[in-house]
């Protein structure tokens, strides 16, 4: 039947909690990853409202790449509708290959904005999150990749949202 437990053993009873439901769409949060160019490997949590990529100093996020137009792209995010809108680029913005003006984004389209910088969009839930904490903390990195590097890129008080993001050398894993 069952074995006497010794007074230095272990306890081994399972913890009753509640399990929660997982995230709703309502609760995704949208991201873009730098898959090449100068920011590889950065990801930028989209707050709501626009964000401007470009090669200027004020553009929202500036990427040194000489063949992106000062204010190149616009990407607008209204009560989870993602939108970009190419600001007149000389090169054009690039949805999944498609030269566009202006289109929907959805989760895991690449947007190329120059032959090297390219970014995919994503939208990431809760757990998602956790996950990719996790796996940053615990990921071990060999000597040829580059350390994580937090960084805060932040508007000026005349607008309305911000952006995030962390240095990931490369890729997420």
């Amino acid at each position: 039947m069952f074995k006497k437990k010794k007074k230095d053993e272990p306890i081994e009873k399972t913890v009753i909690t509640q399990v929660t439901s997982l995230s709703a769409d309502a609760d995704k949060k949208a991201y873009i990853l730098f898959l090449s160019g100068p920011l590889v490997g950065k990801l930028i949590n989209l707050q709501e409202g626009s964000t401007v990529i470009g090669r200027a100093d004020d553009a929202d996020i500036s990427i040194n790449d000489i063949r992106i137009s000062r204010h190149h792209l616009k990407i607008d995010i209204d009560e989870g509708r993602v939108q970009v809108e190419d600001l007149g680029s000389t090169n054009g913005t690039f949805i999944n290959g498609t030269k566009v003006k202006r289109g929907k984004l959805e989760d895991g389209d690449k947007i190329q904005i120059s032959s090297s910088t390219i970014f995919e969009f994503a939208l990431q839930d809760r757990a998602e999150n956790v996950f990719i904490r996790n796996s940053i903390r615990w990921r071990s990195w060999t000597p040829s990749q580059t350390s994580i590097i937090s960084a805060s890129l932040s508007r000026d008080s005349k607008r309305n949202s911000a952006t995030q993001g962390v240095l990931i050398a490369g890729s997420l894993f």
